[in-house]
């Protein structure tokens, strides 16, 4: 289970702040209909003994509520409250927000007679404007086969979700559209287990082409989802046939040597093996799946037992590549393309076969280091965060790691060389210290000994607005499970005296405000989140 959650904000409250008391608002920046919207309340830097009163709901721009209103209460002693909005659909359609030509946005609204009379505002009410979708889950269509013959009983599902991708029970409508558009089945259904499935019958009469089912929540039509399937006479084929390369990927480095190998098998669809010849011709093909094809290494091979193998040396390889004046370096990002044709005998069938997915590759890992932050807090610690995978997509334990760390201040640099290998799945992690005047940091990583996989970082110091950071540091940089606790660790750094008395914190999943809370300030403070299905 992936857990998608973050620390929204963290900051501090000064106990002997001079500031006139405020009342500030969280939530997300999208509100969806059906689906509970939460809202932080706080109250902000208010005297001893001050109550706050008041309540929270949703309105159209131009006037009119779109949700009932929830009641707070805060005090300078209990100064935030983390809230629920309900977004009904018939009180949206009651606040004219439908009727909107343009995006509809939607307000978000406190009322209380303290921001009038305290607060010195102009009216009771403060909000802000966020977006409004009628989006109202996700829906995922799918067929049983991708081609049907006409006269075909065609069998499909639909899986309905919310918004944060769990099972949803709701009226859906599903609609059917032949190959020239026109509608030939319409239903409006109930999903009492989130999942429905049916099946139709395709017309004999049907002319080849594409047909589409759709499905949409009935009450949302921004939900439209819809999958695809063609209608024509299909045979199946005589026998199969098979591409195995020996690597899923081909390594391609000057000193490499190794051939390039791969397996053709032919079987009929009854399992006996074929005879006959495999014809096999290779191109280079890119990301946009243009090829070009390299003379000099088509293949004429027997089957014996339905089975054969192709071999290609490095010199014949290179050979070709001078033919269309392509040099090794330039493989990499590219995919070696091949296609098999089968002629059995002594019936003369013939079927084909293409192998689309082999890649050139530098090295035989990937690195990835999407989980090391963006940013650098002078004076604090730095964790890099390392994935390191073989190509194949397996888990590559064991692997050395070697990381060059550049610390910029100034005109000034100073080089760290470190070395780790991987855990059992492929992850390393490494912390090292970061001078209080280091403003850029500037990072070489290297995975593997022979032909190692490398990736550049260069992370920066955000400007500071004033005359320190905050530190906010996992205490285990593994990801967390449900059952766990996860525990931050807060810090100021560079910050001689701190004033502040209380760190305030919220924590968010899937777009949504889960729990708000607050912790005392020690010289190192600690923030626990118990992880749950909810995260």
């Amino acid at each position: 289970m992936r857990l998608l959650w973050g620390l929204a904000w963290v900051f501090s409250f000064c106990a002997s702040s001079l500031q006139k008391p405020r009342l500030l608002l969280f939530s997300p920046s999208v509100v969806n209909l059906g689906t509970p919207l939460s809202v932080g309340v706080q109250l902000l830097d208010a005297p001893p003994g001050q109550e706050v009163k008041g309540s929270v709901f949703l309105r159209n721009p131009k006037g009119g509520s779109c949700s009932p209103k929830k009641d707070f209460k805060l005090s300078s002693g209990d100064d935030f409250v983390l809230l629920s909005l309900e977004v009904p659909l018939e009180d949206v359609r009651s606040c004219g927000l439908f009727d909107l030509r343009r995006a509809p946005h939607i307000q978000l609204v406190a009322q209380s007679p303290w921001l009038r009379n305290t607060a010195f505002k102009a009216t009771e009410t403060q909000g802000v404007n966020l977006l409004f979708s009628s989006r109202r889950g996700h829906i995922f269509v799918q067929t049983d086969q991708p081609i049907y013959n006409p006269g075909q009983r065609v069998r499909y599902r639909v899986f309905a979700l919310d918004q944060k991708m769990r099972p949803s029970t709701d009226f859906l409508t599903i609609t059917v559209e032949n190959s020239h558009g026109l509608r030939v089945l319409k239903k409006e259904i109930f999903t009492s287990t989130s999942i429905f499935q049916d099946a139709f019958t395709i017309p004999d009469i049907s002319e080849p082409g594409t047909w589409k089912i759709s499905a949409r929540f009935s009450d949302g039509l921004e939900s439209n989802r819809s999958t695809h399937f063609e209608v024509k006479k299909y045979v199946l084929p005589n026998f199969e046939v098979k591409i195995t390369p020996w690597k899923p990927y081909i390594l391609m480095v000057p000193s490499n040597s190794d051939e390039i190998q791969l397996d053709i098998q032919a079987r009929y669809i009854y399992g006996k093996p074929v005879q006959g010849v495999a014809y096999t011709r290779f191109a280079l093909m890119d990301e946009q799946g243009k090829r070009t094809f390299l003379r000099g290494l088509e293949t004429q091979a027997k089957l014996v037992e339905g089975r054969t193998h192709i071999s290609i040396s490095k010199d014949q390889f290179q050979a070709a590549l001078d033919k269309i004046n392509i040099g090794v370096r330039d493989l990499e990002g590219l995919r070696l393309y091949a296609a098999t044709a089968v002629i059995e005998s002594p019936g003369g069938e013939m079927e084909e076969a293409e192998l689309t997915s082999w890649r050139f590759v530098s090295s035989a890992f990937s690195l990835d280091l999407s989980r090391t932050k963006r940013h650098l807090v002078p004076g604090a610690h730095f964790l890099l965060q390392a994935l390191v995978q073989e190509m194949s997509g397996s888990e590559a334990s064991n692997v050395p790691v070697k990381v060059s760390a550049t610390l910029v201040s100034g005109s000034d640099s100073q080089v760290l060389d470190i070395q780790q290998s991987t855990n059992g799945i492929g992850q390393v992690s490494i912390s090292f210290p970061i001078p209080p005047t280091v403003t850029e940091l500037r990072l070489l990583v290297s995975a593997g000994s022979l032909y190692p996989a490398i990736a550049r970082l260069t992370v920066q110091a955000p400007p500071s607005r004033g005359t320190g950071f905050l530190s906010i540091e996992p205490l285990d940089p593994r990801s967390p499970s449900v059952g766990d606790t996860f525990i931050l660790n807060l810090q100021p750094v560079g910050i001689p005296a701190p004033t502040f008395s209380h760190y305030y914190y919220m924590i968010i999943s899937r777009g949504q405000i889960m729990a708000m809370g607050r912790e005392p300030r020690k010289t190192v403070t600690s923030v626990s989140v118990l992880v749950d299905h909810q995260l």
